[in-house]
């Protein structure tokens, strides 16, 4: 699960910084853990799953999951890792003073988590949780997937496949949704354009019939 949260923060270096924060859980029962009153944004594998209730699809089964692991809440068969937007170019984590413990920074973050929506999670019993909007969702994990080192292609093949199906159910059930979330991508900056577009290009090349009808409605909107 993921969460965001307007926490006061400290680098490990110790400068202090406002920044926001994000919880990525993956286990059961995530609903009793009060994280999402708490204003937790769900992203990753356990988003993915969410949004499939938002667009009323199933998601087809395409590979092992590779799931991350930092903390185990006590109690909970519930494994959760910490994450922050990242600022710059530095991968040091980042100390999290209300939780007692270190974030991960994430790129392009703060993107992901600018639209969210209210979506039930399904975990023995039904939760109310928090998720970013399909768009945004889809659009991350391909700039993410660029980013991901050779030794974790696994990982970004996951990040395009997931993509790719929201991207495809977007194209006929939402497609208002596309051009103002890739438009918000592209305007944040040179650089974010340039990353929207090598993630568009992957999309291209592992799935390319979903990066024409993807990239026709973006030209005609």
């Amino acid at each position: 699960m993921a969460t965001a949260l307007p926490l006061e923060t400290q680098t490990l270096g110790g400068g202090r910084q406002r920044r926001g924060c994000v919880l990525r859980a993956r286990g059961t029962r995530i609903g009793g853990v009060g994280l999402v009153d708490a204003g937790a944004v769900l992203v990753g594998t356990h988003a993915f799953a969410v949004l499939g209730n938002v667009l009323a699809v199933r998601w087809a089964s395409r590979g092992a999951a590779h799931p991350s692991t930092s903390f185990k809440i006590r109690g909970q068969a519930l494994r959760v890792d910490l994450l922050c937007p990242k600022r710059g170019a530095a991968d040091d984590p980042v100390f999290i003073r209300r939780f007692g413990a270190a974030a991960q920074p994430l790129a392009y973050l703060d993107y992901l988590l600018a639209e969210l929506e209210r979506a039930v999670l399904i975990d023995g019993g039904a939760a109310l949780v928090n998720v970013p909007g399909p768009a945004r969702f889809a659009f991350h994990k391909l700039l993410v997937a660029t980013l991901r080192p050779a030794a974790f292609q696994a990982k970004a093949e996951k990040d395009v496949v997931q993509a790719a199906q929201v991207l495809e159910v977007l194209v006929e059930a939402r497609p208002g949704d596309l051009r103002p979330a890739w438009d918000s991508l592209r305007g944040a900056g040179r650089s974010w354009d340039r990353a929207a577009r090598r993630g568009l290009a992957l999309l291209g090349r592992r799935h390319s019939a979903v990066h024409a009808r993807v990239a026709a409605m973006l030209r005609s909107s």
